[in-house]
């Protein structure tokens, strides 16, 4: 995966909601700062989730993720995250903050996950972009024994967001996304 796919889907997901006149604020990504050339003293801010969007008079907070090699990854169980080890896509403090706002009325949380169409050997595998509520999410995750999510679990517990393919980007249909968010519908 390039460093630029990630970041194009953010875009795509801003211009998106520009274009259908959705407020979408997304926070700054905090690099790790360091001590020195050498120094093994390394540290960066948590950001609750990679942004928000307001849409009458509902806040939903979200997490842009992108899975182009088919699956993306998270810690069994999801609430744990050992130190020392590499960290999965989804880490364990995104999943607290989007609980911790769902507690609020008119308040969501989710992830926004985009799978690219990948091809095996034998068939090609068509990807999607969905939004996964974030107590669906953790429901389905301490359910299964698995370690990721490949784009069948994500199209079996989310919402599939309508999409057209424009030249080198998508363009999302976020007022259909947002209706079914928050009239709760799939």
């Amino acid at each position: 995966m390039t460093a630029n796919n990630g970041k194009r889907f953010e875009n795509n997901i801003q211009s998106s909601c520009k274009k259908q006149g959705i407020l979408f604020e997304r926070y700054k990504d905090n690099g790790k700062f360091g001590f020195g050339g050498d120094s093994v003293t390394r540290f960066s801010s948590e950001n609750p989730c990679d942004g928000h969007i307001f849409y009458k008079g509902h806040l939903i907070y979200v997490e842009l993720k992108t899975a182009i090699t088919g699956s993306m990854s998270f810690n069994q169980p999801p609430g744990y995250q050992e130190k020392g080890v590499a960290k999965p896509s989804i880490k364990t403090n995104q999943l607290k903050s989007l609980c911790e706002r769902e507690l609020f009325n008119g308040v969501h949380g989710g992830l926004l996950v985009s799978f690219s169409d990948r091809q095996t050997k034998t068939k090609i595998i068509k990807g999607g972009t969905f939004f996964i509520d974030v107590g669906s999410w953790l429901l389905w995750a301490y359910g299964s024994v698995k370690s990721s999510m490949n784009v069948e679990d994500a199209r079996s517990i989310g919402i599939e967001v309508k999409s057209e393919k424009l030249k080198t980007n998508y363009r999302y249909n976020m007022v259909d996304l947002l209706e079914r968010i928050i009239n709760g519908k799939e």
